[in-house]
Parts: structure tokens; sequence; C-alpha cells
């Protein structure tokens, strides 16, 4: 959530002014981060802002999906490692957030995100990876059942492969700076890949025209080309963090131990 401070002007109502706040979310947020500050009320997949997330919360349902719709039944995701005192505080929002006249919550489901990210293929048993949080975990699931105990956390996620990417094209000497970071993510998500057999991949040709490895940014005075070597080796620093410096196992290795649990 990006939050920008206004003077409101004295007025026949409110003789003295003040302040006033400017709230803006999700990638809106990201695009005005030069004149807004930014808020993260989530950390490693915990809530642990609640003032914030009830601004969240409300501009979800309130201002952007419940259109004229008065009651709703609410279904939340969760990560698997969440407490117990977290999931009643959330509830605890909700149901005090929402009460009338504009939006009812009338029922709140709270669910373990791996477990549905296993049903929405069309399995109740296997094993789910989730890298977007800032300590990503693997959760094994047998019959619709997360298994707490064998739930490993990683210390690599998306945003490593990310910095790295970043790391790696300014010590090619391109002028990018912190504010690109978002457009280096975006290059990551657009044109890196996983390569089968990485020593051949980084000696073979690149796979992508000249027009696949181009990004340009967003003043449009600068196109960057992303050759084939950074973009495999980015994505290898999931199973071989070594590459990176970073300690620890890479996430097949990870995957192995939490299955044989």
């Amino acid at each position: 959530m990006g939050v920008k401070e206004i003077m409101q002007e004295p007025t026949q109502a409110n003789d003295q002014g003040g302040k006033k706040y400017s709230r803006i979310f999700g990638k809106e947020a990201l695009l005005h981060r030069q004149d807004h500050e930014i808020h993260f009320p989530i950390r490693r997949g915990i809530i642990e802002d609640f003032d914030t997330m009830n601004y969240v919360w409300e501009d979800v349902l309130r201002n952007k999906n419940m259109g004229q719709q008065t009651r709703c039944d609410v279904l939340m995701t969760d990560s698997p490692l969440n407490h117990k005192d977290n999931k009643v505080e959330i509830a605890k929002n909700i149901f005090d957030l929402f009460k009338e006249p504009r939006v009812k919550v009338e029922s709140l489901t709270i669910m373990n995100s791996a477990v549905l990210s296993l049903f929405a293929s069309g399995r109740t048993s296997g094993v789910v990876m989730n890298e977007e949080k800032e300590s990503p975990e693997q959760s094994p699931i047998f019959e619709g059942y997360a298994l707490p105990h064998a739930i490993k956390t990683i210390n690599l996620s998306g945003q490593d492969v990310t910095k790295y990417l970043f790391d790696s094209l300014v010590s090619q000497g391109l002028d990018i700076t912190d504010y690109n970071l978002d457009n280096v993510r975006e290059m990551k998500e657009q044109m890196c890949s996983v390569a089968l057999d990485y020593d051949r991949a980084i000696r073979g040709p690149d796979p992508l025209d000249e027009e696949g490895r181009s990004y340009e940014l967003p003043d449009g005075n600068e196109i960057i080309q992303v050759d084939h070597k950074t973009r495999f080796t980015s994505t290898e620093l999931l199973f071989n963090p070594d590459i990176a410096g970073i300690k620890g196992q890479g996430i097949t290795q990870i995957a192995y131990d939490s299955i044989q649990k």
C-alpha cells in the first residue's frame, strides 16, 4: 500500500485544516513509489501490520469487487506456517471491519494456500512449493491435509532471483538503480527460463531472437539486452545456491527431504 500525506486547507467546516492521506494499492502503489510511502503489511507470508491490512481489505471488499452486493462469504488463503493466534486476529479484524451497512461478511474460511493450489491441479496428494514470499516453503500434502512436521522452509525465493539478475545487469555496466527493480522482475518473468542442462545451455546459442531478449525501460530511452547466460544463471540459482554464495540446499534436495519425512 502506498500512502501520501496531503495538507488540507482550512474550510468553514474545518477551521484548522489538517492532514489527509491518499492511499493506493498493488501495482499502482509501486508505480507511484517516488511520491508515496510504501507499506508491506505481510512479511514472510504472515500479516504483521493489521492496521495497514485493514485498509487493503476495505479496498478489495468495499471499493473493487463487491459492486451492489452487501453481504458476502469470504475465502482467504493463508501461509502453511501461520500460527493460530494470527488466524484469530485475522478473523477478529474481518468481522469487526465488515459489519454494516455497506458490506457485511457473514462467514470467513481461512485455507492453507498450498492445499488450495494442489486442489486446483485436480490432486489431493503431492508437494507444493511456494516461491513468492520472502521465505518460501515446500509443503507435502496427503489426501488434502498438509503435513506440518514435513514443511520445509527455503532460503531462496523469487526475490533472490530478481536481485541476482539485477546485480548481474549492473555488473555488465547497465545504468539501472533500485527504482528499476520492478522492471528487472518483469524481465525475469518474461525472459528467464530453467535449463534442463545448465552447463550445455550457457555454452550453446541463445534460444531467443533479438526481440525476445530485449526489454525497453518505461522511459523509452533505453533498450536492455539480456543474454542467455545471464538468464539461465539467474534461475539456476534456485537449484544451485552456491552460484550467488548462498548457503543451503537447492529446491530439488529440499523437496526430496520433505517427501522422505
